[in-house]
């Protein structure tokens, strides 16, 4: 685990930074690289933050590239509600899309929680904010299980 302040590596479970003593952030990565088009992008976004801690981008430009990541975020969050109201999907597949909504609510919610970060430069909006991301994350991950699922049950017959 890096630390989000000064960027040590420290080794998992840690709950506090060896070097620093900062508080180490919350994320179980195994679901990070469960998933490469979600984990990229948290990815992206984690190594944007520590960069905005360690001073290596300013708080500006962190607030630009959430901004840049919200809009994303937002565009297909549309596009999915759309498709699902317009298709009847939420209907047949209420479990799938309450947890993919609920997962792009937490990320939203965690952007939201960087963005604040880049007004008082409090590290534990980082923390907080990538504990939101790594939830939702999770929640995305259980809705594309569900669907996996519903679509193996569909192909030998069950449904």
């Amino acid at each position: 685990m890096i630390c989000l302040r000064c960027g040590t590596q420290n080794p998992a479970g840690r709950n506090y930074c060896a070097s620093c003593n900062a508080v180490l952030p919350r994320m179980d990565e195994t679901y990070v690289v469960s998933v490469p088009t979600i984990s990229g992008r948290l990815e992206r976004i984690r190594e944007q933050a520590q960069n905005a801690v360690n001073g290596i981008i300013s708080p500006q430009d962190f607030a630009v590239f959430i901004a840049q990541t919200s809009a994303e975020l937002a565009l297909k969050a549309h596009e999915i509600r759309e498709s699902a109201e317009s298709d009847n999907y939420w209907e047949s597949a209420p479990e799938e899309m309450d947890a993919g909504l609920a997962g792009i609510q937490n990320f939203e919610a965690g952007l939201m929680e960087l963005m604040a970060y880049t007004g008082d430069l409090d590290p534990h909006h980082i923390e907080n904010g990538l504990e939101l991301l790594q939830q939702g994350n999770q929640m995305i991950n259980e809705a594309m299980r569900v669907n996996r699922e519903a679509r193996h049950r569909t192909e030998i017959g069950e449904e």
